[in-house]
């Protein structure tokens, strides 16, 4: 049946049609009284039936409000008013806005807990916490608790004092390990190499440099990581409230679907992340000393058994 609403939309498209310039005014003041109506329509038939509450309402308006002037446009009279129309538009208007909220408030847990705490949390045994965290943190600044004083630190010491060979080793395991080194670790293999500790950050920065790419890659493959983790911790939660409350199945299933997936593809970034290798590549260190690569690699690999023979004791 047409309304007065569904007789102004339809009058307006006549005058859109029309190329008499004394129908331009009128056509255009249809216009804005329509869009008008669409926008209260839009901000209070959700509230309405209980969809959204008033709040909510004009983040939903602003959402659709871009769309209203080509529903306008678009409408064709076919048994259905424009009245029913928008109701339909802002019945699925409102489901999808909801779901996207939803999916937001999911992605939370992610945007504002910090990559640190992720971290220690993948490590360790407990839940990750369900509660929104704060944003700022408190900088992890622990004591360095290297030392001189042992057998193994000194005998090293004297390796790197009468092998110059070995100087050149142990410099390249450092900077091999650089994306583990601090200010503090810096300051103290410098001091230990008996070298300038501008030099030595210097030679890491100019390492870091080489491999920034490959870095990059493998934190936002990490932060991939940590988004399946945190999207897999709130759907096992939601599960065990819903469970608790013996929601019909009809509900759980797709919270147990969005749990294994989530799960699925957490395990799989775990073994991509674990599986990619060190960012700083043997080849690079090469191309930076400027000796072979067949060289690097036998120097590391003589470097790193001789410090496990003196870790465990038997070097």
């Amino acid at each position: 049946m047409s309304t007065d609403l569904t007789r102004k939309v339809l009058l307006y498209q006549q005058l859109l049609k029309s190329k008499d310039k004394r129908d331009q005014d009128g056509r255009d003041k249809l216009f804005r009284s329509l869009v008008n109506t669409c926008h209260i329509f839009f901000y209070t038939y959700p509230v309405k039936i209980r969809m959204l509450k008033e709040e909510d309402a004009s983040e939903l308006l602003i959402y659709v409000a871009p769309r209203i002037p080509t529903m306008i446009r678009t409408f064709r009279y076919e048994r259905i008013s424009f009245d029913l129309y928008l109701r339909k538009i802002a019945y699925l208007q409102t489901k999808c806005f909801l779901k996207r909220k939803k999916r937001n408030e999911r992605k939370i847990w992610y945007e504002f807990t910090p990559i640190n705490d992720i971290e220690d949390c993948l490590a360790s045994d407990f839940p990750f916490p369900y509660e929104v965290m704060e944003a700022t943190r408190v900088e992890r600044n622990p004591d360095l608790n290297w030392s001189t004083e042992t057998k193994a630190s000194e005998l090293v010491r004297k390796k790197i004092r009468h092998s110059k060979i070995f100087r050149r080793r142990f410099i390249l395991l450092i900077l091999l390990s650089c994306d583990a080194l601090g200010a503090q670790h810096i300051a103290f293999l410098a001091e230990y190499l008996g070298m300038g500790e501008q030099e030595l950050a210097s030679l890491i920065s100019r390492t870091h440099e080489c491999s920034i790419d490959k870095r990059e890659r493998t934190r936002h493959l990490a932060g991939i990581r940590n988004m399946h983790f945190c999207r897999k911790m709130f759907y096992q939660r939601e599960l065990e409230m819903m469970e608790s409350f013996n929601a019909d199945p009809l509900f759980l299933e797709p919270v147990r679907r969005s749990l294994a997936y989530e799960e699925y593809y957490f395990k799989q970034r775990c073994k991509e992340v674990q599986d990619r290798p060190n960012s700083i590549t043997h080849r690079q260190l090469a191309l930076l000393s400027g000796i072979p690569k067949g060289t690097v690699d036998s120097g590391l690999s003589t470097i790193r058994n001789f410090l496990d023979g003196i870790m465990d004791g038997s070097g």
